[in-house]
């Protein structure tokens, strides 16, 4: 599952968007993806969730990741391997075991894509922008990956100005702390 983990934490695309994704959907000279299909198990390859099509852009770490990927993949029309338990939708139960293997907190296969979106914009990339990128169709789904990112509220508390005293005065600070009692 390592390939499409990582290509999931790095496009924060949908699960059946990677299953779907071929290597035609991938531009290596504009470093974009082109997101136009999804695979589920009720009705095979049709149009996107929101059916939209949307380009994703490629990182230079996942341009890497491809061309490896590629050199390797023996001709094979598909960029990411269609495992079983995948094609299953089991994705999540694996994700979850492994998690649980190296006895860290579990993560559903979902939260690969919640990460992409909260570290884009933890990191101030535009609410719009991030949208696009993963397609969703509606400013309020986004938004709400805004607030678990803690952007909305960053920074708002060094409007309080407290300052800590340096040099001389930090002891005495300390010294009247020591002697309060609780």
């Amino acid at each position: 599952f390592y390939p499409i983990w990582f290509v999931a934490l790095t496009t924060g695309m949908r699960s059946g968007e990677l299953m779907a994704l071929t290597w035609n959907d991938i531009d290596f000279e504009a470093k974009i993806i082109s997101v136009s299909k999804q695979w589920t198990s009720k009705s095979g390859f049709s149009t996107t969730k929101t059916q939209r099509n949307r380009v994703v852009p490629i990182s230079d770490d996942l341009l890497y990741f491809l061309k490896e990927l590629k050199l390797k993949s023996s001709d094979n029309q598909f960029v990411l391997p269609h495992l079983q338990e995948w094609l299953y939708g089991e994705q999540a139960r694996i994700t979850k075991e492994f998690c649980l293997g190296l006895s860290i907190t579990p993560v559903k296969f979902h939260d690969l894509r919640a990460t992409f979106i909260t570290n884009l914009l933890a990191r101030g990339v535009s609410l719009a922008r991030v949208m696009a990128i993963v397609g969703h169709s509606q400013i309020k789904t986004t938004n709400g990956y805004l607030r678990k990112a803690g952007v909305d509220v960053q920074g708002a508390t060094e409007a309080l100005g407290y300052k800590l005293p340096m040099g001389e005065n930090e002891a005495k600070i300390y010294s009247i702390a020591d002697a309060i009692k609780y």
